[in-house]
């Protein structure tokens, strides 16, 4: 990865509201312009619409940022976002934790549990590179996911078993 790479995916980041991630990239055709790398359009095939946060992009771009954090830890825009993403993941999940497939959905929806799970990884992966107290918050809200999945959310195993559906 080229510091300019970094810089521009860190641009295109700080440009979503509240820090959500949108599903976009350098290079594709007509999602960012080749000279300025401005983005110019959003696109999505998974979420609900081009402007809605698909949960798996938003817990992909938690792990991705807290990984850069921790590979370059002289670029502290990459903390700086990897904070900002887990802050509205936070913000936004359930009371049981684990979101909806999108987050304009209804609450009740089709969950993703594995979005939950990959943004545990990157809420752990953070935990370190943060403050006490925000690394507190991260390990504990990771803590309620995994009791959740495990609790709720694994795969049934018999045709009885009453936990919820997720995809």
């Amino acid at each position: 990865m080229t510091h300019r790479t970094i810089e521009a995916a860190l641009d295109l980041f700080d440009r979503r509201i509240l820090s959500s991630s949108a599903q976009l990239g350098l290079g594709w055709p007509d999602t960012a312009d080749p000279d300025s790398e401005e983005l110019v359009r959003r696109y999505t095939h998974k979420g609900l619409h081009a402007n809605a946060t698909w949960v798996r992009a938003q817990a992909w771009a938690i792990l991705a940022f807290a990984a850069g954090a921790r590979c370059f830890p002289e670029e502290p825009g990459i903390l700086q976002a990897a904070w900002r993403a887990a802050a509205w993941w936070m913000a936004r999940a359930p009371g049981d934790e684990i979101v909806a497939w999108d987050f304009e959905t209804p609450a009740d929806d089709l969950r993703d549990s594995s979005a939950s799970a990959i943004a545990v990884a990157g809420l752990l992966k953070l935990a370190p590179y943060v403050s006490s107290r925000e690394a507190g918050q991260l390990r504990e809200v990771a803590r309620r996911t995994v009791e959740t999945l495990v609790s709720r959310y694994l795969t049934p195993v018999v045709p009885a078993d009453a936990r919820g559906r997720a995809c």
